[in-house]
């Protein structure tokens, strides 16, 4: 259902070398760029997730209740991705472990504070 989600950073070159470096232990890569965004996934239009400059040129600052969850296949991939995140500059918001049953999460605050859960359903 989901086509693409939008993060707001605020250097697209600093949140793009966290995501290319974090996103290709499960295989996303980097689908296309332009001056004001970049676009990870593994197919268009396919639950792809967007990092983007403001439009109107203001502050990027991650919305209060907002997140984006982030599907790995393992809960070896889920612990890798909560792992790097931290060795890469991310803060930690809920260290690894089931959440409810069939429900394997983590979460972290990217570079520029965005709530990103890294989640699998073992």
């Amino acid at each position: 259902m989901i086509g693409f989600a939008s993060v707001g950073v605020k250097n697209l070159d600093d949140a793009g070398k966290f995501y290319d470096e974090l996103l290709s232990i499960i295989g996303v890569k980097l689908m296309w760029k332009n001056d004001r965004a970049r676009m990870y996934g593994l197919e268009k239009d396919q639950g792809t997730l967007c990092l983007i400059l403001p439009y109107d040129k203001e502050n990027a600052s991650p919305g209060n209740g907002s997140m984006v969850a982030i599907l790995a296949d393992s809960i070896e991939k889920v612990n890798a991705l909560h792992k790097k995140s931290l060795e890469i500059g991310a803060l930690n918001e809920g260290d690894p472990g089931e959440r409810s049953d069939g429900f394997y999460a983590s979460y972290i605050r990217d570079l520029d504070r965005n709530k990103i859960c890294f989640y699998c359903r073992p």
